[in-house]
C-alpha cells in the first residue's frame, strides 16, 4: 500500500475505484493517497446515484486537505445533488479563495446543474455570484439575466444584469438584443426603444432580419436614429 503515495491523480482515482470494491479502510490509512481517494469515491458515488454517500466521502476528503480547492469542488457538487444550495455555495466560496482561476469553470457547472433540475432560482443566485467573484467575465450576468427574464419572470432583475453584460462587452449581441426586451417587458418603453436602436446597427452588420421582424411591435416600428 505504501506504493500508493507515488500514484500521480488519475492513479489515485483508479486506487478510489479500488477502494470501492472494498479496500477503503486501508486505502484511507494512508495520508498520501487519503485526499484523492475519498474525491474519487465520492465522484463514484455520485455517478452511481447515492449523493449521500458522495457528501460523506467529501466530507472525509475536506477535513484531509481543506487547503485544496478541488475538495471543496466536490463537496459542493455533493450538496447541490442533494438540493443543498446554500452549502452548496459556500464550498464553491471557499474554492475561489484557495484557487480562483480553477474555480470560475465550476461556478458554471453548478448553475448548469441547478438549471437541469428545474432550480430556477438557484441557478440564478449561482449565475448572479459568479458575476460578482469574476467582474471581467460577461456569461455569468448574462445566463442570470436570461433565468429572471424567461423562467422567473423578473424582467427588473434582468435588466442591471444585462447592462453588467454590456460594460465589460459592449458588443455582445444577445445583451443588447435582451435588453430592449426586457425594458419593453418592464413597461419602460422609452428605454427599449433607445436600447433597440442600439441593437439595429449591430443586427444590420450580420443581416439578422428575422430578430428585427419577428420584435414585438413597439420595437418593429423603429429605424436606426429616428
Amino acid at each position: 500500500m505504501r506504493e500508493y503515495a507515488k500514484l500521480p491523480v488519475m492513479g489515485a482515482l483508479i486506487v478510489a475505484i479500488l477502494c470501492g470494491m472494498g479496500a477503503v479502510d486501508v486505502v484511507s490509512r494512508r495520508s498520501a493517497c487519503y485526499t484523492m481517494a475519498h474525491v474519487g469515491l465520492s465522484y463514484f458515488e455520485s455517478r452511481a446515484g447515492h449523493p449521500h454517500l458522495a457528501l460523506a466521502h467529501a466530507d472525509h476528503a475536506v477535513r484531509c486537505n481543506p487547503e485544496l480547492a478541488l475538495t471543496h469542488h466536490r463537496r459542493s457538487a455533493a450538496f447541490a445533488e442533494l438540493g443543498q444550495v446554500t452549502e452548496a455555495l459556500d464550498e464553491l466560496r471557499l474554492a475561489t479563495a484557495l484557487a480562483p482561476a480553477d474555480t470560475r469553470a465550476k461556478w458554471s457547472e453548478t448553475g448548469q446543474f441547478f438549471e437541469d433540475q428545474g432550480a430556477w432560482t438557484a441557478a440564478a443566485s449561482t449565475y448572479s455570484e459568479a458575476a460578482a467573484l469574476f467582474p471581467n467575465d460577461p456569461e455569468g450576468p448574462m445566463l442570470a439575466g436570461l433565468l429572471y427574464q424567461y423562467r422567473l419572470g423578473d424582467a427588473e432583475q434582468a435588466i442591471p444584469r444585462y447592462r453588467t453584460v454590456l460594460e465589460r462587452l459592449p458588443t455582445h449581441y444577445g445583451a443588447h438584443y435582451q435588453l430592449a426586451l426586457a425594458l419593453l417587458s418592464a413597461g419602460r418603453q422609452a428605454d427599449a426603444v433607445a436600447a433597440w436602436r442600439d441593437f439595429l446597427p449591430l443586427a444590420a452588420a450580420i443581416d439578422d432580419r428575422a430578430s428585427v421582424e419577428s420584435a414585438p411591435a413597439a420595437l418593429r416600428g423603429v429605424a436606426k436614429g429616428r
